[in-house]
């Protein structure tokens, strides 16, 4: 990564290719992956209540209410309409 002071940009290279960016763009990016990787964080770690919820509204005809200590991230009514949604 290469910064020039007089315009404040900056260019990333990868190779021969390369992109530039304000340097101010470059911190709002940098802010976001830091929101992206604590949202991912936060699937990750609710993945065996939804692998657990999964099992059980796969074999339910109704709606499966999930247990109390189930991850608030992820929309469980969404999930079980989407699986009970013809092919």
């Amino acid at each position: 990564m290469i910064t020039t002071g007089r315009y404040r940009t900056t260019r990333i290279y990868l190779d021969r290719q390369y992109i530039s960016l304000k340097l101010g763009d470059l911190q709002c990016l940098s802010r976001m992956f830091y929101l992206v990787q604590n949202q991912l964080n936060a699937y990750t770690v609710s993945l065996p209540g939804v692998l657990a919820y999964v099992n059980v509204a796969l074999t339910s005809i109704n709606y499966a209410e999930p247990t109390p200590n189930v991850s608030t991230h992820i929309s469980y009514t969404q999930l079980f309409e989407e699986l009970k949604m013809p092919l």
